[in-house]
């Protein structure tokens, strides 16, 4: 897998599907995430490429709010965001090495979702 580039002003959108939940649960509940033994989250589906705005990296998804961040911002807490481009979404990415609580520290405030029309 490859690396996204480290630019500081890349996005990086998380769905938040499960309103209900605080915002670090949603990190741990996604399908495919674990958490290690030191508490650090690994798989968390994110939407990031370069160049592109929030309007373009949340078409498609249907929930009212996003949270969202930068790469440089993950990376500067010490996680990471790799590329892992799907059939149906060429702007999925994989978020780790960061807790849930600083996920959801680096994904707030929310913001409403662009891309739902309202």
């Amino acid at each position: 897998m490859m690396n996204f580039s480290s630019r500081k002003d890349e996005n990086v959108g998380f769905r938040f599907a499960q309103p209900n939940l605080r915002a670090a649960d949603k990190f741990i509940n996604g399908t495919g995430v674990t958490v290690d033994q030191n508490g650090i989250l690994n798989g968390v589906s994110v939407n990031s490429a370069a160049n592109k705005s929030l309007k373009e990296l949340t078409a498609g998804i249907p929930h009212n709010k996003v949270g969202t961040t930068t790469v440089g911002d993950v990376r500067a807490a010490g996680g990471n965001v790799v590329a892992s481009p799907t059939k149906s979404n060429p702007n999925h990415a994989t978020l780790s090495g960061i807790t849930p609580a600083k996920a959801e520290t680096l994904m707030k405030p929310t913001v409403p979702n662009p891309s739902v029309k309202r």
